[in-house]
């Protein structure tokens, strides 16, 4: 197989430094230049002489009425060869129809995603359409036809060092790009609930840092 070439547009560096070294540390998969918003993203492309072979597209960005799903049309124009998979925080069953009505390829929840995001892209690239559990349950009995196999992505792996709960409090944090007001909305805990969570899981991990702490988990990873 030869090697998948794959761009990130997604306004939070730490998205995009976890999606790059997981793309690095996958054999069939290597980064195409990335971008923090879709002008940028849609410029690259302009200018480009090849083209990625799966786009990873973030939905919402900050300081921009345009939404990922707003850009769909434009990156098919520019790169129709490429696949897209729309990647989201918000748990938003209309937002996944109009993803795919706009021409996404596939639609992933970034909290269940985790690790396995990059192979869901080489089965994006093998013409799988491809979900996550919980958007393929909001697809059950939706008025939609696929033209091609759909791809359930498994639940990211769990890290026996941590607790469920610190785990998925590190994972938000760290390779979702979260901040703790967001990862206490999402998981319905406190604020302080949230910072003590990673204080516990960095002293765990032996981490001083985000970074750190995001390095230690992906190396526990085959």
């Amino acid at each position: 197989m030869s090697e998948i070439s794959i761009m990130v547009v997604d306004d939070d560096i730490y998205v995009r430094q976890a999606l790059e070294t997981l793309i690095r540390r996958h054999p069939h998969t290597k980064p195409y230049p990335f971008a923090s918003n879709i002008d940028d993203a849609l410029d690259i492309l302009a200018k480009a002489k090849t083209f990625p072979d799966v786009i990873v597209l973030d939905i919402q960005f900050q300081g921009s009425k345009r939404t990922g799903i707003d850009g769909i049309p434009d990156f098919k124009k520019l790169s129709p060869s490429s696949k897209i998979m729309v990647s989201s925080m918000r748990r938003d069953q209309d937002m996944v129809m109009a993803a795919i009505r706009a021409g996404a390829d596939g639609f992933v929840w970034k909290n269940e995603s985790g690790e396995g995001i990059v192979s869901a892209v080489v089965k994006l690239a093998e013409d799988r359409f491809v979900v996550t559990k919980s958007v393929a349950e909001k697809l059950l009995g939706q008025a939609i036809t696929l033209d091609k196999y759909v791809e359930v992505l498994k639940e990211g792996k769990q890290h026996k060092q941590l607790t469920e709960a610190l785990r998925k409090t590190l994972y938000l944090y760290c390779i979702c790009g979260m901040s703790a007001k967001e990862i206490a909305e999402e998981l319905n805990i406190s604020v302080h609930t949230v910072t003590s969570r990673i204080k516990m899981a960095y002293g765990l991990l032996e981490a001083k840092s985000r970074a750190e702490a995001f390095e230690k988990l992906i190396e526990r990873e085959p």
